[in-house]
């Protein structure tokens, strides 16, 4: 576990700093506590102080209270809450809300990590909401990349880093940085270009984030800078169905117009992202066999499941929202060994073959659950399962867990735990008469 450096006080104005937990070009972050509103607390701390040029330092500092400044006029479910800000013994801080276990899209921006395209949709659509409210009140953030978008342990994003935001009103005193900012492989061609900057700017590098979690790569991959920059600006990005074959059309008509190099091409506000998005994630989850679980008695037929004897109705109908159905023929591939991809699966009706490499591990029935390991340590699958014969499942992806009641994931982790604890007791039992014999 990081400490708290020599560098660093251990209290920041009524702030007490316990440890770090990440650091960035712009700063350090720790974890903190705050005794007046008795909360955890992320504390940002500026590097200024250790840069030898005092010019060089003071525009340092000057970013990184306009983060401060600029964040903490916004106040939304998807942007990252600024609590405070200050000096303290010469150290420039930002208080901010402390997202535990946060991770960020980057994690998810590599071919082996790659989300199901239904969660990147839904994603996006955060993203775009929080987008939109700070396109409303006259920001554009300008630096829209996979490290600045958290994820929260319930699936939600929160937008980080405004200090190279553009805030377009003019009653604010507030010196704008000029020239070529922000993070180039996620730039606008605009941007590159040092061009006027518009919200569709934004977009342009939501589009790219969106690719990468899309394909696994980027759509400009370059090995110069000045390759870089010259692809953004001259070259259309691929199709991302030809990286990603499963992915739908609809969805890469969208994602490739969110690239379009002239942005009066592009969406035209974050709000219409927001609205064609919306209609590819609906039309998603309706093709894998979205159904109304009350009036087509299936409510009724999953209850009877043993994998939910022990939910209450609503448990069970709040569950069954956020699952999507699957029909799969005899010998299709459900999951694959080695795949990375946190679903749990529930098997309504057929017969699932779990095998490791050529051999049958176990043969599992309407009512069981398989999937259970990936979902619990988010590590790649270990085993494959295969199709007996016609077979219906329900899944639920692991951002969409987090959205249970807290007794409601209690109740799933005591069911998975049983469900390990029977299947490592078969393995040992299967182990023993082989060795017997």
């Amino acid at each position: 576990m990081n400490t708290v450096t020599n560098n660093t006080p251990a209290k920041l104005g009524i702030y007490k700093v316990i440890r770090e937990i990440a650091s960035g070009s712009m700063g350090t972050v720790y974890e903190g506590y705050d005794p007046s509103g008795e909360r955890p607390v992320a504390i940002k701390v500026s590097r200024a102080n250790l840069l030898q040029d005092e010019e060089q330092a003071r525009r340092y500092t000057e970013l990184f209270m306009r983060e401060a400044r600029t964040a903490g006029m916004l106040h939304h479910p998807n942007i990252l809450e600024v609590y405070d800000s200050g000096v303290d013994q010469g150290h420039h801080y930002i208080v901010f809300e402390l997202i535990k276990h946060a991770r960020t899209l980057k994690d998810y921006s590599s071919l082996d990590k790659l989300l199901p395209a239904e969660e990147v949709v839904e994603l996006m659509l955060q993203c775009a909401k929080g987008l939109e409210y700070a396109h409303r009140h006259g920001v554009i953030h300008r630096d829209i990349k996979p490290a600045n978008l958290l994820v929260t342990e319930q699936g939600k994003i929160k937008i980080a880093d405004f200090s190279i935001a553009f805030i377009n009103q003019t009653n604010l005193e507030m010196t704008m940085p000029t020239g070529f900012v922000g993070s180039p492989r996620y730039m606008s061609p605009e941007q590159v270009q040092e061009d006027v900057i518009t919200p569709q700017s934004d977009l342009y590098s939501l589009g790219i984030v969106m690719y990468e979690l899309l394909t696994g790569k980027h759509p400009f991959e370059a090995k110069s800078f000045s390759r870089l920059i010259y692809k953004v600006v001259n070259e259309e990005a691929e199709d991302p169905s030809t990286l990603n074959a499963e992915l739908p059309k609809s969805l890469c008509k969208y994602v490739l117009h969110a690239l379009k190099k002239d942005p009066s091409a592009r969406f035209q506000s974050a709000s219409e992202m927001i609205k064609y998005l919306g209609r590819v994630y609906h039309d998603k989850k309706a093709s894998t066999h979205q159904v109304d679980h009350q009036s087509k008695g299936i409510f009724e037929q999953i209850s009877t499941l043993k994998f939910f004897k022990n939910f209450e109705d609503q448990e069970l109908q709040t569950f069954l929202g956020l699952t999507i159905w699957q029909d799969f023929e005899a010998g299709s591939l459900i999951i694959r060994e080695n795949e990375r991809d946190d679903g749990l699966y529930i098997l309504v009706a057929g017969h699932v073959s779990i095998r490791k490499g050529d051999n049958q591990i176990t043969l599992l029935e309407k009512g069981e659950c398989f999937g259970e390991i990936a979902c619990i340590t988010k590590a790649p699958r270990c085993a494959t399962a295969i199709a007996e014969d016609q077979v219906t499942v329900l899944k639920i992806n692991g951002l969409q867990l987090e959205k249970l009641t807290t007794e409601t994931r209690l109740k799933l982790c005591e069911v998975l735990m049983h469900t390990l604890a029977e299947r490592l007791a078969e393995t040992t039992e299967k182990l023993n008469s082989v060795s017997t014999t």
